[in-house]
């Protein structure tokens, strides 16, 4: 498809179209993909009685503005949750607006996708808050279970080994902390901090790395965990 841009050429997008069977129904699928050196991908799904047809799908592609990708600062202002980044960790990376990774350098190229071959790279803190509300209600004699089903539910994680867990006091109010060590020889640690808030979403903080590492760390990760709090 065609689509004008601010100069006198117009370019050439990809355009997709299919249909998706779903028992007897069948949906109108479109696909583009728009941007230079940053790619945004737009699907439509059309029922068989929307009065939308391709002409429509086409004019709306022509109406789209891609914005500047967030600034760092740009990020922490959406994320639900505040925090200080503590010496000698640093802000590396920041997702759907909900997640936030430290690490020492500073500088992750991509967000991590695959479980790491050691832990001698650097140690790394993840916070997060959940997109929904995932514990609606949840007693807080079902914290703990909540917690360690949390961490075991992680990439990587299913099979850590319990160390200890206590209740503790995280992102301004009634918290519960599992530490824990991983298996197959990597020799990780693996620290988790979580609080449900009253709303139903959680706030969580992994942090993860060389248990020697993260001894010597610990000053600034208690400094980092005590600054989280709830916007």
């Amino acid at each position: 498809i065609s689509l004008p841009t601010s100069s006198s050429e117009d370019i050439e997008i990809p355009f997709a179209i299919g249909t998706q069977t779903l028992g007897e129904l069948k949906v109108k699928k479109y696909f583009a993909l728009l941007g230079e050196g940053r790619t945004v991908l737009l699907t439509f799904n059309i029922m068989p009685n929307s009065p939308l047809r391709e002409a429509d799908i086409a004019n709306t592609l022509r109406s789209v503005e891609i914005s500047p990708l967030p600034t760092r600062q740009d990020n922490a202002t959406t994320l639900p949750f505040t925090f200080e980044a503590v010496s000698p960790f640093r802000r590396a990376f920041d997702l759907l607006g909900s997640t936030v990774l430290l690490n020492l350098s500073g500088e992750l190229e991509t967000a991590p996708e695959t479980a790491p071959e050691s832990v001698s790279e650097e140690p790394i803190i993840i916070i997060a808050s959940s997109l929904s509300p995932t514990a609606i209600n949840l007693p807080s004699t079902a914290l703990a279970d909540f917690s360690e089903q949390l961490l075991k539910d992680t990439d990587w994680f299913a099979d850590v080994t319990i160390r200890s867990r206590s209740p503790v006091t995280f992102a301004g109010g009634a918290g519960y902390a599992i530490e824990a060590t991983s298996q197959d020889g990597l020799n990780f640690a693996i620290t988790q901090y979580v609080r449900v808030l009253p709303d139903g979403h959680y706030i969580r903080m992994l942090v993860v790395g060389a248990s020697e590492e993260l001894t010597e760390l610990s000053p600034a990760i208690q400094a980092i965990q005590s600054s989280v709090l709830p916007r």
